[in-house]
């Protein structure tokens, strides 16, 4: 792991290297200010990534989807989908 637990990762570079670097008892944790989406991110021990987004909307009812990605790329294309640049990742 190359940031300390808790630690707020700056850009996207950073986050390409904490993802290729994530033990299977590690995630990351993406929240945006004013948007009711949250995405967490765990790599298996085979290296598959499994990204789970959660919506919440005016009821609180919860709107959960998992997506199983083979690389850093793709987790990256999907993160770049659902939030914009200024989305705060946090390493658990």
């Amino acid at each position: 792991m190359l940031m300390p637990e808790g630690s707020n990762i700056c850009n996207v570079k950073e986050l390409k290297n904490i993802l290729r670097s994530l033990d299977s008892d590690e995630g990351v944790r993406i929240e945006q200010s004013g948007e009711r989406k949250k995405m967490f991110i765990s790599k298996g021990s085979s290296g598959v990534f499994a990204v789970q987004i959660v919506s919440d909307d005016s009821t609180n009812d919860h709107d959960v989807s998992v997506e199983y990605l083979n690389s850093v790329q793709e987790v990256v294309s999907v993160i770049k989908t659902v939030f914009n640049e200024r989305a705060s990742y946090l390493v658990y």
